[in-house]
């Protein structure tokens, strides 16, 4: 009987450790005429056991279905942004600690939204689904296809060892959408724009890898249709620019250094004056006038250019008002 009952207290922290089959297995044999009621104990424990480990493996089971539905996509099973990070974490590691570069390759659909708009949206999805089977299919073991979202997706490629790798690497994927997409006996050509970065510096982080890969990829589209565009020090320093000029231009603006040229519309048969077109210029305090044609193309892709099209609006207001107190109360500005 003591033998028993300190079989079963030596067992009991198994279950707390979820050891159940150790538990089990450890259960002392010996043969007595009846049962008791240390054998009652221990049938209890060892059902209490059984429902322990059924109530554990569904606990496991939930949990992996939460991760995989934290770091995977519903609809393509690619990895998602959550898994990526994880493994742009890891590289960098690996690349500071074995010096070797790896690349980053962003991918996004040329007018996505076309297809979705002129086609039901599980045609859209058929699509990305498309996209991405190729895409996995490009790609070796140790690298990561990931859709970043709505029509986007990222490679992130190991062992970069120069830019050139990264070339071959893009050629690939553009070579993937030479060939049509055939969905519901339709056929679609989808072309694609993509931004590519070499992680080389132990200064980077994963939010700034995807930063640099999202820059030449934008850039990448003013080619339109199956271009590609490396993040280097000329890109850089043109985000840099194009970020100091809209610092600039929000400050300019607060502090009245825009200003209207008018440029008189005159009728050559009668010299009457009809009208004004309004230009847009700007002093810089420091570097004098800045031409439009640098200023202009680079606000007109920000927010900030509404606030600048809701000041010319106001400012040409005020103007037709001032020509109208001197009489001229027919003019037009452009």
């Amino acid at each position: 009987y003591r033998k028993r009952l300190t079989n079963l207290v030596e067992r009991f922290p198994m279950i707390k450790g979820n050891k159940f089959e150790g538990f089990n297995s450890q259960k002392l044999k010996l043969h007595h005429s009846f049962a008791d009621e240390l054998d009652m104990l221990d049938d209890a424990a060892m059902q209490l056991a059984k429902e322990l480990a059924e109530l554990h493996q569904k606990m496991s089971d939930n949990e992996s279905q939460l991760r995989s539905l934290a770091m995977y996509d519903g609809l393509t099973q690619l990895a998602n942004r959550n898994k990526l990070n994880d493994f742009l974490h890891d590289s960098i590691i690996r690349m500071r600690r074995d010096n070797k570069p790896f690349g980053v390759i962003l991918i996004d659909l040329d007018d996505f939204k076309k297809i979705n708009d002129g086609q039901v949206h599980t045609v859209g999805d058929q699509l990305l689904q498309e996209v991405a089977e190729r895409l996995r299919g490009l790609v070796h073991e140790v690298d990561l296809v990931c859709r970043f979202g709505g029509d986007e997706f990222v490679i992130v490629v190991e062992d970069i060892a120069h830019v050139r790798d990264a070339n071959i690497v893009a050629d690939e994927v553009l070579a993937l959408f030479e060939e049509p997409f055939a969905i519901n006996d339709l056929q679609f050509f989808v072309s694609v724009s993509l931004g590519m970065t070499v992680c080389n510096s132990a200064e980077l982080n994963s939010d700034e890898i995807i930063r640099q890969a999202d820059t030449a990829m934008y850039r990448s589209k003013e080619v339109r249709g199956n271009s590609k565009r490396l993040y280097d020090a000329v890109l850089n320093s043109e985000v840099i620019r194009k970020i100091e000029l809209e610092h600039e231009a929000r400050e300019a603006l607060e502090h009245e250094h825009f200003y209207l040229a008018l440029q008189p519309i005159i009728d050559i048969r009668t010299n009457d004056l009809h009208g004004f077109e309004a230009l847009l210029r700007w002093r810089h305090p420091e570097k004098g006038l800045i031409s439009p044609t640098e200023f202009i193309p680079i606000l007109e892709n920000s927010t900030f250019m509404f606030n600048l099209d809701y000041y010319v609006l106001e400012r040409s207001m005020k103007a037709l008002q001032f020509l109208n107190t001197l009489g001229y109360e027919t003019q037009t500005i452009a």
